[in-house]
């Protein structure tokens, strides 16, 4: 049995694109609507649709608006939680050197802020003779969801965090069809057991980014995989039986026709 931790997550109802010099930002609408939504309910289609937009980023096809359709139906990632670390020096966050955003260093508390609030006309920034003061004063999960830090005002995500992220999954996935894959670091997903009257596995997720990791980490375990990489084209299909190993009968046949004159040659 089983149990999850903090289930809801929050997303507005309509996302937007809009520029800044440290990139090209995804932020909620002027009047966009809270929705709170469990993304456990919607793991295959949540799964399926960050890796198909790792595929396109590597076919170079993908866009930002692909980007923001997918924001638009789940959510931003919460890569403002989930890249940081639970150790803090001076006031600083370590952040991982593989967190799919162009920082590999440790910043401080305004810099943090800059990050993820761009357009933010009025943020909370310390005073300049206060103490340091560790980015974990905001991060308390004893008394608060994951979704909290989405309620900063102005919160943003960048297009290429979430195609970063979403080719990393890709590629990894690539790897593992390909035997040659390296481990999967899940950075802030922990699952904790506890016993009662009997034993319990509670997954403990800081974002949409963790239960995505979460849904990944399933997949590659699963015995019948809900979704698989097409054998020619490498693409992503969910197949309708465990025994189905291409997406398509085109691509069936012409796989079929390639080994065939390969057994032929001398």
């Amino acid at each position: 049995m089983s149990i999850l931790l903090f289930p809801d997550w929050l997303k507005f109802n309509e996302y937007k694109l809009k520029e800044h010099e440290k990139g090209l930002y995804i932020i909620p609408t002027k009047n966009a609507k809270e929705i709170l939504y469990s993304p456990f309910d919607y793991e295959d289609a949540i799964l399926f649709d960050i890796l198909f937009l790792g595929y396109n980023a590597i076919k170079n096809t993908a866009s930002p608006e692909d980007c923001l359709t997918f924001v638009n139906q789940y959510g931003f990632l919460g890569f403002a939680q989930s890249i940081i670390e639970k150790e803090y020096e001076n006031g600083t966050s370590k952040l991982y050197a593989n967190n799919h955003i162009t920082i590999a260093k440790a910043i401080d508390y305004k810099e943090y802020l800059d990050l993820f609030q761009p357009f933010d006309k009025h943020p909370h920034k310390k005073p300049a003779d206060a103490e340091p003061m560790p980015i974990s004063m905001s991060l308390q999960y004893n008394e608060q969801t994951p979704r909290y830090i989405l309620e900063w005002p102005d919160y943003a995500e960048q297009v290429d965090w979430i195609l970063n992220y979403a080719q990393f999954l890709y590629l990894h996935l690539k790897s593992v069809y390909h035997d040659c894959a390296g481990d999967y670091l899940l950075g802030t997903v922990k699952p904790l057991i506890s016993c009662s009257d009997k034993p319990m596995l509670s997954w403990e997720y800081d974002s949409l980014k963790s239960a995505v990791d979460i849904f990944y980490v399933r997949l590659l375990t699963a015995t019948n995989p809900v979704i698989k990489l097409c054998k020619h084209c490498e693409g992503l299909f969910i197949p309708q039986n465990s025994r189905t190993e291409y997406c398509s009968v085109s691509c069936r046949n012409v796989s079929n026709v390639t080994k065939s004159r390969k057994r032929k040659r001398p």
